[in-house]
């Protein structure tokens, strides 16, 4: 047989720096125009502002701006689009939870307001408003009139720039892509994860299935809370409401997760307190679409329960870590105080209404907690399988003859128990022994003997067919059962057997040969099981005795 040769390790790292090091002279050397889709500038449209309200007039105002008004004030800010302002240019403005028109010269060219039904009402949402102005808008004055029912955005007003839509499109996914990159990621991390599992049978639990159904969440949570929603879908609930109805559902699986694989015993109380979260979850829907509660409002229920689930579940650590002295609970313990710290900060900037880092430290946070547990996850699992595996493997060894490969004693009679059953069918037994095995092992060693035992089995095996099941019981003697019980039948096997022995013997140094005795067990009609196998046992013997007398 030929040998493989593979290349090295360092060959291998040479050809793919190499690889690496061409394609990055080929970026930067190689002669290239500027072939990037909406290549250009924005124009900033953020100073000189005239903002108006209901008792007050601000001039020279800059965006962005907050004016802190009551809900459902109207307002406005104006200003003069600059005298060479390009043509077939739109505006972007992004409306938070606000009604929106757009004015030139007191004329209106767009208008955006929240539907409503007599049954449902949508949600409020944050959107990107995208304005195509029409021909001849240079040095006409631009107004935004806004309203908003949200008490957190009632007086905003967002940064407004101009330019071609697809640059105001590009513009939004340079700013935005690294965040729509880290919840693809997570989404595909936890997906594959939760593949993994379900081919993870030998698991003794579900901390896969729950740590991949986390990462999928918070993908999404993650991705909801980009502000690139609109890119993919105009729903107003996919880009309004769904990162408000997802966070309910992130703790979920998460304690789950913490039941699972670290708070075990604790598994009843967290699990009465996950129940609190699906009612949450439609909780706020049903308030969102009565119009009973805003979900701004709502929402803070939500996250007083995740902070109270948090402190409970470190509370359940620390118990377990120090009275138990359990280390993955340290660990856990260590992973979720960095949560925490990112979450409490998140979530006193929600209430306090400090929107512009809105999922900033929770999405870091999230991402530096589901990094630390994947790692301690995937390790935790690696280590199960391997003691799952060496247990499987023990099991097998235990039923395994260490010589023949075969069953040994302990598997025969795992075996015969399950041949004497009640109703079971009838089965022959045969008990075989090498004659002189301890001649062949002074004159020829051990190594003969263990050779001359590996032929035996062999050969028993091949003779009574693969019907039959054959073990080793130990020293020189073998058992073999087989559901043929016709004597013609087993004369046959037995014949062949010999034949077979003596053809081995003539290419060996020593004589092998077996004595046999066998007997056909009925349940129910025969002696006991102890009395039928010491009867063919003796008859075994018989047979030696004969042999050697001959």
């Amino acid at each position: 047989m030929s040998t493989r040769h593979y290349p090295s390790n360092r060959i291998v790292c040479a050809v793919f720096l190499a690889i690496l090091v061409t394609l990055v002279a080929m970026i930067f050397l190689l002669p290239s125009e500027n072939l990037s889709l909406g290549s250009g500038e924005l124009l900033d449209l953020n100073e000189g502002w005239t903002v108006e309200t209901e008792d007050r007039v601000i001039r020279e105002a800059s965006l962005p701006l907050e004016l802190n008004l009551p809900p459902q004030t109207p307002y406005r800010a104006s200003r003069p689009l600059p005298p060479d302002f390009p043509d077939q240019s739109a505006l972007r403005i992004r409306a938070s939870m606000q009604d929106l028109r757009i004015l030139l010269n007191g004329q209106e060219v767009f208008s955006a307001a929240k539907p409503s039904s007599n049954l449902l009402t949508a949600p409020d949402a944050s959107v990107w408003h995208l304005v195509d102005l029409p021909a001849g808008s240079a040095g006409k004055l631009l107004t935004l009139e806004l309203r908003s029912p949200a008490p957190a955005f009632s007086g905003t007003i967002n940064p407004v720039y101009a330019g071609s839509g697809v640059l105001l499109l590009t513009d939004i996914l340079k700013t935005r892509g690294p965040v729509l990159l880290t919840s693809l990621l997570l989404v595909f991390f936890g997906a594959l994860m939760v593949v993994i599992s379900f081919f993870l049978k030998n698991m003794p639990d579900r901390r896969v299935l729950y740590l991949g159904m986390v990462s999928i969440l918070v993908g999404l949570w993650i991705f909801t809370e980009s502000r690139m929603t609109q890119l993919f879908t105009g729903n107003r609930f996919l880009v309004g409401g769904l990162a408000y109805s997802l966070l309910p559902l992130i703790p979920i699986p998460f304690i789950l997760f913490m039941t699972s694989g670290v708070l075990v015993r604790r598994y009843r109380s967290l699990n009465a307190l996950a129940v609190a979260f699906p009612a949450s979850f439609f909780l706020n829907i049903f308030l969102q679409v009565t119009s009973l509660v805003p979900l701004m409002i709502s929402i803070r229920f939500t996250l007083l329960l995740m902070v109270l689930t948090v402190i409970l579940l470190i509370v359940f650590l620390v118990r377990e870590a120090r009275q138990d002295e359990n280390k993955q609970a340290g660990k856990m313990l260590f992973y979720l105080g960095v949560l925490a710290l990112f979450l409490f900060v998140e979530i006193a900037g929600f209430f306090f209404e400090q929107y512009d880092s809105t999922s900033l430290f929770a999405r870091t946070g999230l991402i530096i907690f589901l990094a630390l547990v994947s790692r301690e996850t995937i390790r935790q699992a690696n280590h199960m399988l391997l003691v799952r595996q060496e247990t499987e493997l023990l099991k097998v060894l235990a039923f395994r003859d260490i010589v023949t490969g075969g069953g040994n004693r302990a598997a025969f009679e795992k075996h015969m128990d399950q041949l004497m059953c009640p109703g079971a069918a009838p089965f022959r037994l045969i008990l075989m022994d090498i004659n002189d095995l301890k001649m062949i092992n002074d004159r020829f060693g051990h190594q003969a003997g263990d050779e001359a035992i590996r032929i035996c089995s062999r050969l028993i095996g091949e003779a009574f067919g693969a019907s039959s099941s054959c073990f080793r019981l130990g020293g020189d003697e073998f058992a073999c059962t087989t559901p043929v019980t016709g004597e013609d039948q087993y004369l046959v096997s037995c014949r062949k057997l010999e034949s077979a022995l003596r053809e081995e013997s003539g290419r060996l140094a020593y004589p092998l040969s077996l004595a046999m005795g066998s007997g056909v067990y009925v349940p129910g009609m025969s002696p006991d099981p102890g009395e039928f196998f010491h009867r063919t046992d003796r008859l075994m013997y018989e047979h030696k005795r004969r042999m050697k007398m001959a």
